[in-house]
């Protein structure tokens, strides 16, 4: 890696694999894409993760009617963090501004712990969904 502060290049050393934000080490991260109402897939794969003891981020959609009982459900089993994924998938900024930036992003934050009994007063992931 090379970091150039405009005057040159910035020495960089290695301090060692950074801890997540729960004190875990975190080298690998799993996160399922597009959780919305068809919870047969996000179940399953839950179950799979959780009995694999495999930490994961599911990217909720809360505009569409995701299960929110099961989600809570897979919270509870304590391998499963909600991560917000907007409240309805715009994937360009045009899509974004038929009903603004703030209600997608922030109000998916919202509606993700209007919804859920988190360990946290916080949201602690979001992932944007992908621009083409």
């Amino acid at each position: 890696m090379r970091v150039l502060d405009g005057q040159g290049e910035v020495q960089l050393s290695y301090l060692g694999m950074p801890h997540y934000y729960d004190n875990r080490a975190a080298a690998v991260t799993v996160s399922l894409d597009d959780w919305d109402s068809q919870n047969v897939n996000w179940d399953a794969a839950s179950r799979i993760l959780t009995n694999a003891h495999v930490h994961f981020t599911g990217a909720i959609i809360t505009n569409y009617s995701p299960d929110w009982s099961l989600i809570q459900y897979w919270y509870n089993q304590g391998y499963m963090e909600p991560g917000s994924h907007t409240r309805t998938h715009p994937c360009s900024d045009s899509e974004y501004q038929v009903n603004g930036y703030t209600w997608q992003i922030t109000g998916s934050r919202n509606d993700i712990l209007a919804n859920l009994t988190l360990r946290y007063p916080y949201v602690p992931a979001i992932m944007l969904p992908l621009w083409i």
